[in-house]
């Protein structure tokens, strides 16, 4: 099997530098620090081959996504209604192995994250040293959501199901074009660091890491993917009764202020979290 070619989303955009040779026979010429970060045996042929082993060749368009001017992924574009599958399966591969699938929304919705992105980031190390330093429980207990009026629980309160990040809002049909990556990091705390997530909106990254890797350790919740100003995370174990729901829906709203007013009150956003196998995270 030849190896995929290397391009970038079908858009263009920030995602190119003036003289790549973006598709086509040539591959392009790598970026300043390529992909460091990977498993040694991870070399660009054997992440594209990962890739393909992984999710099959049918309706999988291969690609390169680029963050900043130091970082660069492998990634594949496919539709709205196979992204969560493959974003599933390829979970399971890479686990304990320094490698996370991350779906990142339409082309365009990456190109609006590439924008937003300053030109300087910070080394992957220090922006997740400054995660570790973080004092959440702090920062949780002097949100207002710590002592605000919950609100009577709602008799129709239901679970969230599925995620949104595949779907267009304005018609509910899957997207046809969605980016699915893979990052050098094994934990799902390590994605903004090593994303470089910085959007307009979002909590700063060592904030929003320490947040990521307290949820992880403590529902088993994993980021799946981010577009925009939205986050949704797959999650093991949520909680399992009114009270501990109630915790979790203060915790989320402290990271996540505009939940509460967009769910009805902090009651109806803890009835959306209880038995709920995916979180839904937005930010104004």
């Amino acid at each position: 099997t030849s190896e995929p070619q290397r391009c970038a989303p079908p858009t263009g955009g920030p995602h190119e530098s003036p003289g790549d040779e973006t598709c086509g026979d040539q591959t392009p010429a790598p970026r300043p620090g390529g992909r460091s970060g990977y498993p040694a045996a991870m070399n660009p042929a054997a992440l594209d081959l990962l890739l393909r082993a992984t999710l099959g060749d049918d309706g999988f368009v291969p690609a390169t996504i680029f963050f900043g001017t130091e970082r660069e992924a492998p990634a594949v574009v496919v539709s709205g209604e196979r992204v969560i599958e493959a974003w599933e399966r390829l979970r399971a591969l890479t686990e304990g192995n320094g490698l996370y699938p991350l779906v990142l929304g339409t082309p365009e919705d990456l190109e609006e994250l590439d924008s937003s992105r300053p030109d300087s980031l910070g080394s992957i190390a220090s922006m997740r040293d400054a995660a570790a330093r973080v004092d959440l429980d702090a920062l949780i207990g002097a949100a207002p959501s710590a002592s605000a009026n919950a609100g009577a629980w709602p008799e129709d309160g239901e679970p969230n199901e599925g995620f949104a990040l595949p779907f267009d809002p304005a018609t509910d049909a899957p997207f046809d074009e969605i980016v699915l990556a893979l990052l050098p990091c094994a934990r799902s705390g390590d994605v903004p660091a090593t994303l470089g997530l910085v959007s307009a909106g979002l909590p700063d990254v060592a904030t929003l890491g320490a947040a990521l890797a307290r949820w992880h350790d403590a529902h088993g919740a994993e980021i799946v993917g981010v577009a925009g100003a939205m986050m949704e995370l797959a999650v093991e174990r949520p909680p399992q009764d009114r009270e501990s729901a109630l915790a979790l829906a203060r915790e989320l709203s402290a990271i996540c202020p505009a939940l509460p007013a967009s769910a009805g009150s902090l009651s109806a956003l803890a009835a959306t979290l209880l038995h709920s196998g995916s979180w839904f995270l937005f930010w104004e």
